[in-house]
C-alpha cells in the first residue's frame, strides 16, 4: 500500500471513528466531564467465582484522552480517545475493529464494546486520586544465594494444564488426568508432576491465607489423591498482585502462601511473573524470586521451583541462586513448527548452563494439541530431550492418540533427556535448514541427531574412520549397522536420534544435494 492509500485509509478510518462515537453519544449530556483517573473494571468470572480486575488509566487533554489499559498478564496497550461532553470513545492499540464508547456519570462509566462480531458491556468505577492499583511492592532482599532443595537431579517429567485447558480446570479433570496418566503408561515413563496451572486460586480469607477457588474445594485432599496415585502435584501462583489470568498472586504474601502450599502437601510452584511488571522493574527480578526461593526453602516441604519470567535479565545465570531448579529461557510456547524452531535457536547460546538441580526451561510440550503433523511433534519431542530440558506434557491425556502416546512415552528419547552426565549439545554442521547435533552421554556413549527445518528435503553424510559397528535409531526402535558411513535423507520438519559408543569417534559431516 502506497503513502497516499494509507493516508486516505487513516482518514476514512477516523471519520467513522468519529461518525460512530457521535451515534453512540447523541443521547447523553453535552455538559463537559473529565475521563482523566484510574478507572476500575470488576468482574466475577463465571467459570470459577473468582474476581478479576482491570485497570484503565487516562489522562484528559481538551477534546483528546490518552492513556493505557493495564492486564494482569502484563500487557498495556495505549488508549486512545475522544470526549465529547460526557461520553468517551476510544481505541486500544492492535485492535482497531473495537470502538469502546462510554458515559461517564460521576464516578462511574458505562462502557459498550463494539466488537467486529458482537457488542458487550462494561462498568467501570474511578478511583479516589492516589489510590494505589497494586498495592506496594514487598521488600526485597539482600542479594544472597538460597540453599540448594537437592530436587530435580535430572530434568523434571509431568504434565501442565495451561496448553491445552487454559483458565480453566477443575478438580474432578485432575482426578481423571491422573488414572489416564497411569493406564495410558505416562506416570511409568516418568511423567510423575500433575501440575495445575492459572486456573485454581481464589480470594484470601480474613487472616490473609490463600484459598482455593470453587473448582477446587479442597486442595489438601487433592494433593493426597494425586500422592496415593504415585505421583505429585504443582500449583501456580506470580511475585506480582496477580496471576497471567487475573487470579490472586502472591505479592507481599510470600513466606504464608509457601506455607500453605506446604501444608496442602504440593511438590512443584510454577511462579509466572505477569503483573509483577506493574509492581516492579525487570532489574528487581532476581530479588523478587529469591524472597519466594526463600519462602519455599523455610516452609518445611521440599518443593521443585519452576521461574517463569520469560528469560528475561538472563535467568539462566541466577535461576540456580535463588533456589530455582528451573527457569523459562523464552517467551511462550505456541503450538506450531515455527514456534519450536524459534524456541531451539534461542537454546544454543545457553547450553552451558544446564545441569543437575537447574535446568533450561524451554517450556511445555505441545504434543497432541493438533497445531503441528506427527512429524513435528516427534521432532519437537526429540529437541526438548536433546536439550535435557523438562518434559512437561501439555496435552489432554484422557482423549490423546495412540501417535500422541507413542512420542510421548518414547523410552529411547526419554533416556537422552534423563542421561545422568549433563553435556552440552555441540553442533557438527548445519547447511541450510539441516543442522547436525552430537551430545555426550554417559557409559561411554553419545547421541547424534539430525533435524531438517527446511520446507523441503535435505540430506547429509555421516562419515567415520572407524570400521564398521552398530548403532541404535531411537524412533525406529533398532539396530543400525554403518560401515564407516551413514547417508541421511530427511523429509521436511523431520528427525533422525542415533546412540552409539563414544569410542567410534565423531563423524565428519557432509552436506549432499537431496535425492542425488
Amino acid at each position: 500500500m502506497n503513502s497516499v492509500a494509507l493516508t486516505i485509509g487513516l482518514l476514512i478510518l477516523s471519520l467513522f471513528s468519529s461518525m460512530t462515537a457521535r451515534a453512540d453519544c447523541s443521547n447523553v449530556s453535552d455538559v463537559p466531564t473529565s475521563a482523566t483517573g484510574l478507572w476500575l473494571w470488576s468482574r466475577v468470572n463465571s467459570n470459577d467465582g473468582t474476581t478479576l480486575v482491570t485497570y484503565f488509566e487516562m489522562l484528559q487533554d481538551g477534546e483528546r484522552v490518552d492513556g493505557h489499559v493495564e492486564y494482569s498478564w502484563g500487557g498495556a496497550p495505549h488508549i486512545e480517545g475522544r470526549m465529547q461532553g460526557n461520553c468517551l470513545s476510544f481505541r486500544l492499540e492492535g485492535d482497531l475493529g473495537t470502538l469502546y464508547t462510554g458515559v461517564i456519570d460521576g464516578t462511574k462509566m458505562s462502557v459498550t464494546v463494539h466488537g467486529p462480531k458482537e457488542t458487550s458491556q462494561m462498568e467501570l468505577v474511578r478511583l479516589p486520586l492516589g489510590s494505589p492499583k497494586y498495592g506496594s511492592p514487598a521488600t526485597l532482599p539482600e542479594l544472597s544465594s538460597v540453599a540448594s532443595n537437592e530436587l530435580a537431579s535430572t530434568p523434571p517429567m509431568g504434565w501442565n494444564a495451561w496448553n491445552h485447558f487454559h483458565d480453566y480446570l477443575d478438580d474432578k479433570t485432575v482426578r481423571e488426568i491422573v488414572q489416564s496418566m497411569i493406564s495410558s503408561g505416562m506416570r511409568d515413563a516418568g511423567y510423575v508432576y500433575v501440575n495445575i496451572d492459572d486456573e485454581w486460586s481464589g480470594e484470601r480469607d480474613i487472616t490473609g491465607q490463600i484459598q482455593s477457588n470453587r473448582n477446587f474445594p479442597d486442595m489438601k485432599r487433592l494433593a493426597e489423591y494425586v500422592h496415593s496415585n504415585g505421583m505429585k502435584i504443582g500449583l501456580y501462583s506470580s511475585p506480582g498482585p496477580q496471576t497471567c489470568e487475573g487470579h490472586l498472586g502472591s505479592l507481599g504474601h510470600e513466606s504464608a502462601d509457601a506455607l500453605v502450599y506446604a501444608s496442602w502437601g504440593i511438590d512443584y510452584l510454577k511462579y509466572d511473573w505477569c503483573s509483577a511488571a506493574f509492581v516492579y522493574s525487570d532489574s528487581d527480578m532476581r530479588q523478587v524470586y529469591q524472597r519466594m526461593g526463600t519462602a519455599l526453602r523455610n516452609a518445611g516441604r521440599p518443593i521443585v521451583y519452576s521461574l517463569c519470567q520469560y528469560g528475561k535479565e538472563d535467568v539462566w545465570k541466577w535461576g540456580g541462586l535463588v533456589g530455582g531448579n528451573l527457569w523459562r529461557t523464552t517467551p511462550d510456547i505456541q503450538d506450531k513448527w515455527s514456534s519450536v524452531q524459534s524456541i531451539w535457536d534461542a537454546q544454543k547460546s545457553i547450553l552451558r548452563f544446564n545441569k543437575p538441580g537447574g535446568w533450561n526451561d524451554p517450556d511445555m510440550l505441545e504434543v497432541g494439541n493438533g497445531g503441528m503433523s506427527e512429524d513435528e511433534y516427534r521432532a519437537h519431542f526429540t529437541l526438548w530431550a536433546f536439550l535435557a530440558a523438562p518434559l512437561i506434557a501439555g496435552n489432554d491425556p484422557r482423549t490423546m492418540s495412540k501417535s500422541a502416546l507413542d512420542i510421548l512415552t518414547n523410552k529411547d528419547v526419554i533416556a537422552i533427556d534423563q542421561d545422568s552426565l549433563v553435556s552440552a549439545p555441540q553442533e557438527l554442521g548445519r547447511s541450510k535448514g539441516l543442522e547436525v547435533w552430537l551430545r555426550e552421554l554417559s557409559n561411554n556413549e553419545i547421541a547424534i541427531l539430525l533435524v531438517n527445518f527446511d520446507d523441503v528435503h535435505e540430506r547429509a553424510e555421516l562419515v567415520w574412520d572407524s570400521p564398521r559397528f552398530n548403532a541404535r535409531d531411537l524412533w525406529r526402535h533398532e539396530a543400525v549397522t554403518i560401515d564407516k558411513n551413514y547417508d541421511v535423507e530427511l523429509v521436511p520438519h523431520t528427525v533422525k536420534l542415533l546412540r552409539m559408543s563414544r569410542s567410534i569417534g565423531v563423524p565428519r559431516v557432509v552436506f549432499q544435494k537431496a535425492g542425488k
